[in-house]
């Protein structure tokens, strides 16, 4: 290979030359993502639900919310979400949900978020087991305000929707594993491709060598050994008795 002389179009023939080597090792990547994950990925459920933030006590809740308590309320849910994401409360949850998880496992199973352009907060769970997600998640909904009205004076927590169980699994992502895998193999074996064309120094035809501008002496005709021959000879005389056989049906 030229390496002086490397272009676009020449890495992109490069590439399509070994186009059967992309297709296989693809196939083999995507095919061990999917059982992969399939067999041996434990899947992970997620239930959800969401709680407005106000605050203002009931009792002094106006008919009419002005711009600046919904602005309050939307600053305030950062706020709330360290709250519930505290030690005191997810021992709480812990004993009120009766599920077998301590406050130290809830941390990694729990998430908060809020809604854009809205004072909602959404309450994740996830666990392998559905039904689990779905209690963690409607007993932090029960008992936030509670917690929210313990620490806050005047916080106030609505819930809009109560946790569901899920009925599909929302990991792993079977279709973006396998997508993953075979971005991976294309990339595997583009490198593959590339190191073994780059480092090659064999010229392989007479165009490589006038590429250099060096002028081709001879060539070196190929050679064909005793069976190649033989091989040849009974092909062409299979070929006759065929045009015979041929001649005199006509």
């Amino acid at each position: 290979m030229n390496k002086d002389s490397i272009t676009i179009l020449g890495l992109a023939k490069m590439m399509l030359r070994k186009w059967w080597l992309f297709l296989i090792v693809a196939v083999i990547f995507a095919a061990a993502a999917f059982f992969y994950t399939k067999l041996f990925v434990q899947p992970v459920y997620i239930s959800s639900g969401t709680i407005y933030i106000t605050n203002t006590n009931s009792a002094n809740t106006q008919t009419n919310v002005n711009l600046s308590d919904v602005m309050l309320a939307q600053e305030l849910v950062s706020t709330y979400s360290e709250i519930l994401s505290s030690n005191t409360f997810l021992k709480t949850v812990s004993e009120n949900s009766g599920l077998d998880y301590n406050y130290r496992q809830l941390k990694s199973m729990i998430a908060y978020s809020q809604k854009q352009g809205a004072p909602v907060m959404v309450v994740e769970a996830a666990a392998y087991d559905p039904k689990d997600a779905c209690i963690l998640a409607e007993t932090i909904l029960n008992s936030a305000q509670d917690e929210i009205s313990r620490i806050i004076r005047g916080g106030v927590v609505s819930v809009i929707d109560h946790a569901e169980v899920p009925l599909l699994p929302a990991l792993p992502n079977v279709t973006k594993n396998v997508f993953i895998a075979v971005v991976l193999a294309v990339l595997v074996v583009a490198v593959y491709v590339f190191c073994t064309e780059f480092f090659d120094d064999r010229l392989k035809n007479t165009q490589e060598l006038s590429a250099y501008g060096l002028p081709v002496l001879a060539e070196i005709p190929y050679m064909l050994n005793e069976e190649e021959k033989n091989k040849v000879k009974n092909k062409k005389r299979r070929n006759n008795k065929e045009n015979e056989q041929v001649k005199a049906s006509l």
